[in-house]
């Protein structure tokens, strides 16, 4: 769910108000869309309005600001997205993400032709030795090589 604002000019400031119902209509095809209009739209001030809104595809919207207010600036619009609200995710999601593929990118590769790992490509940290990630190497039959690899099959993935 994202919140989102609508702002009518701040000149019509206390004759603004959100009139009868919003228009919402997916953009695909001009149907309405599968989760209904806000009902609540909450004035916070200078004719600037919020609602909440979970848009599960791309959807226009148009208010309208009663006629007390001059046609050119009685509507607004504007185009909610899915996109939207996944603006929301906190920062400490990003930046833990973030920091796993710096791991992931500093560190050193190696493709093992022997040992317990044979056949595999191993990613370790920046130490060089912390093991992050492992790979299975194949060739295009599916049987595990060093050469002529065709694909890469996660393994485990150390967090």
């Amino acid at each position: 769910m994202a919140i989102y604002t609508a702002q009518f000019r701040p000149t019509d400031v206390g004759i603004a108000g959100i009139l009868g119902f919003p228009i919402f209509q997916k953009l695909s095809d001009g149907s309405v869309p599968t989760n209904p209009a806000p009902t609540v739209f909450t004035e916070i001030g200078l004719g600037l309005y919020k609602f909440t809104y979970v848009a599960a595809e791309e959807v226009a919207f148009v208010l309208d600001g009663g006629a007390a207010i001059p046609n050119t600036s009685r509507y607004v619009s504007g185009v909610l997205s899915p996109v939207d609200t996944n603006l929301d995710a906190p920062v400490s999601v990003v930046q833990a993400t973030v920091t796993q593929l710096r791991r992931l990118s500093e560190g050193r590769w190696k493709i093992w032709t022997t040992g317990p790992d044979a056949n595999k490509l191993v990613l370790y940290s920046a130490d060089g030795l912390t093991v992050l990630q492992k790979w299975n190497l194949l060739d295009n039959l599916g049987n595990p090589t060093t050469s002529n690899i065709f694909e890469r099959v996660p393994q485990s993935l150390i967090p």
